[in-house]
């Protein structure tokens, strides 16, 4: 990489995890691909025992007229394989904010999770579990890989589902 001027890191995945009650957001980063978000439902959650669920995620964000829009997305969730709870698929931001317009897309001011099985919710006792994107960043729950790639590595993976575990 010093041929390239690029530092030496450049290639590695950072992971940050942020945990709030049975929800956690992970996001996976590197200079050579897209930052990706993960969301978690920990089994220790009033919805844990059952086969599969989904969230509601519920983004702030700024188009790109610079106004703050907001969109909610239903994601489904299944179940981690390793039984720590259920996990969504590595997601970039058009994957959990549904665009209203043609706008683009500058980043995320808060998101707010709710998760449900059926008629069963879990969205904090009605006050959603909320956090801001620099939480996450802020966390001091992180990993870093240098194992580099397009997308999320195994062993970045591996760190999120053992924070699910706790």
């Amino acid at each position: 990489m010093k041929a390239s001027n690029y530092q030496g890191d450049y290639t590695y995945q950072k992971v940050h995890v942020l945990s709030k009650g049975p929800a956690l957001v992970a996001t996976v980063g590197s200079g050579m691909m897209d930052r990706k978000l993960i969301i978690g439902y920990k089994k220790s959650g009033i919805l844990g025992g059952f086969d599969k669920i989904s969230a509601v995620v519920r983004i702030a964000y700024y188009g790109g007229d610079g106004r703050l829009k907001v969109s909610e997305k239903v994601i489904e969730m299944r179940k981690e394989w390793h039984g720590t709870g259920f996990m969504t698929p590595a997601m970039i931001h058009q994957d959990y904010i549904a665009l209203v317009d043609n706008l683009g897309f500058r980043g995320i001011h808060s998101m707010e999770l709710a998760f449900f099985a059926g008629s069963q919710w879990d969205s904090n006792y009605n006050a959603n579990y909320s956090l801001d994107p620099n939480e996450v960043a802020a966390s001091n729950v992180q990993f870093v890989s240098t194992d580099g790639g397009p997308e999320v590595n195994p062993s970045c993976w591996d760190f999120i589902v053992s924070q699910m575990g706790k």
